[in-house]
């Protein structure tokens, strides 16, 4: 795989998929209030949904250079959905050299 650092088109790529989930969210939450519990339920299906495909979109996009031997790696939707984010990272163990710390996120050339 190759990679290359992100761009401000790229940071500006993702922060309008957050948007775009935020409003459908929150849209969601509002037209769908009037019908209480069933309504509810539904929100929370479209939320779920939409953070999922959220995750899945960055996993498959990004990966993350480690900065102790300098190996690129990607890590799969859970692992991006439970580790901890950081502005232009993620704590993570690098699986080349065990290491444990913020690894900078980089784009993907190839992504699927």
């Amino acid at each position: 795989m190759r990679y290359r650092k992100p761009t401000t088109v790229d940071w500006l790529r993702a922060g309008f998929y957050v948007f775009l989930m935020l409003v459908v969210t929150v849209a969601g939450a509002v037209l769908l209030s009037q019908f209480q519990l069933p309504g509810m339920v539904i929100w929370g299906g479209i939320f779920v949904a939409s953070l999922y495909l959220l995750v899945r979109w960055h996993a498959g996009n990004t990966g993350y250079r480690c900065p102790a031997c300098g190996s690129f790696f990607t890590i799969s939707t859970l692992t991006d959905f439970v580790s901890p984010h950081l502005l232009d990272g993620k704590w993570l163990r690098c699986p080349k050299c065990g290491e444990r710390r913020r690894h900078e996120v980089w784009m993907r050339i190839d992504a699927t």
